[in-house]
């Protein structure tokens, strides 16, 4: 057997890729992520609050994300403990333009800069997906006031009060972020149709997470999860934690939101597996749901209403788990608090779904994916559509 051994390029942070090779397939994959960062050790100690400064820190690209699942985290606290914290619809929008806005940003990107140079798109092409991500981050930078790494969403809440004149900004971004990501959508929805790469990828079948929704879905039928039911284990080789729900990998991401949202994706990819082209075309057919979403958004704004409830300030004892569906999948923050400090905090993050280490029982969800793989162009697509993140794996 011939084993080649590569460092992944083109991504966030570190990781290597082995692959085993025998008669021109592959027989065994192993992803490594050689490095971890601590931040679970460095909140323990200190006010619950810092958690939203300090997550949103794990990634340059999903920040809003963490610091989202960091404030329903503590807002959990407050639920379990019979506490009542009730978030205005004012708060609602602003966290869903937020979330949305940075989930389109990072399938912009991932788009132009991975996806592109595999399907040979245009300079001009990449250029219009660039120039819609850099008008969502002044989308955002309205209304958390910078960007990366804001503090607008906080728990029982937001912080941003807002004006008419952001409002009228907000909507005409949000139409011109439609018309520069037209085009780049129609080119790479053919591409993938016509990828004769694409087309000979076959099938794996995992079961798939939507964890904000609480539901999985396993030979295509919808079953009820809870972010309770997750697991985390020692890791057999590399940094990356292995998790597991009911000692499975699960599938996390658009492809997984797109079957949750439609039964005829459940009904194929339960008969088919989840191919490479799967995932990309949930990707790319999110964007266009999140532009629309982002409008829908926009429009029920209401500049006028509360943005707080003060009582989320309170020290609490307890512990909570605040979930989000960030661009790659399913991101979840467990925190266990004592009179407001906290004395343990989890992350949970979609490549340690995706690309986490195997254990005996259980293969990775990638690495299972590329067993039995003819080239190594096979092999790039099926591990670039996962879109992964090294840094949020490490965290």
């Amino acid at each position: 057997m011939q084993v080649t051994y590569e460092v992944l390029a083109r991504i966030e942070g570190e990781a290597t890729w082995s692959l085993g090779w025998q008669d021109g397939r592959i027989v065994s994959a192993q992803i490594t992520f050689p490095n971890v960062r601590g931040f679970e050790r460095i909140l323990q100690g200190r006010p619950a609050w810092d958690a939203l400064v300090i997550t949103p820190r794990v990634c340059g690209i999903c920040g809003q994300a963490h610091q989202l699942a960091a404030a329903r985290a503590i807002e959990a606290v407050f639920i379990r403990e019979g506490r009542e914290v009730e978030l205005s619809s004012k708060a609602n929008e602003v966290r869903l333009i937020l979330s949305r806005a940075e989930r389109l940003q990072s399938h912009l990107k991932w788009a132009a800069l991975t996806l592109l140079p595999l399907l040979g798109g245009d300079q001009e092409t990449r250029e219009d997906l660039l120039e819609g991500a850099s008008k969502l981050a002044r989308m955002m930078a309205l209304l958390a006031g910078q960007y990366p790494h804001s503090s607008a969403m906080i728990p029982g809440g937001t912080t941003y009060h807002g004006s008419v004149a952001d409002y009228v900004r907000g909507v005409v971004l949000a139409r011109e972020i439609d018309q520069l990501i037209a085009r780049p959508l129609a080119f790479l929805n053919e591409a993938c149709q016509t990828s004769t790469i694409l087309a000979r990828i076959p099938g794996v079948a995992h079961p798939l997470l939507v964890l904000e929704a609480r539901k999985g879905i396993v030979d295509g039928q919808v079953i009820d999860l809870e972010p309770e039911d997750i697991s985390i284990h020692a890791s057999p080789y590399g940094k990356a934690l292995p998790v597991r729900i009911g000692g499975r990998s699960w599938e996390v991401g658009p492809v997984a939101r797109a079957a949750l949202r439609l039964p005829e994706w459940r009904e194929r990819l339960a008969c088919e597996g989840i191919r490479a082209k799967d995932r990309i075309v949930a990707r790319l057919e999110e964007i266009s749901l999140d532009a629309s979403e982002l409008h829908q958004s926009w429009q029920r704004l209401a500049v006028s209403s509360g943005v707080w409830d003060e009582r989320a300030n309170e020290k609490i004892s307890g512990e909570g788990w605040g979930v989000v569906e960030a661009a790659r999948g399913s991101l979840a923050h467990y925190v266990r608090l004592d009179d407001g400090m906290i004395q343990e905090y989890r992350l949970v993050t979609p490549t340690q779904w995706n690309l986490g280490p195997s254990l005996p029982d259980s293969p990775s969800v990638a690495e299972e994916a590329l067993i039995g793989l003819h080239s190594p162009d096979e092999a790039e697509f099926v591990i670039r559509s996962f879109d992964l993140c090294a840094v949020c794996t490490t965290h």
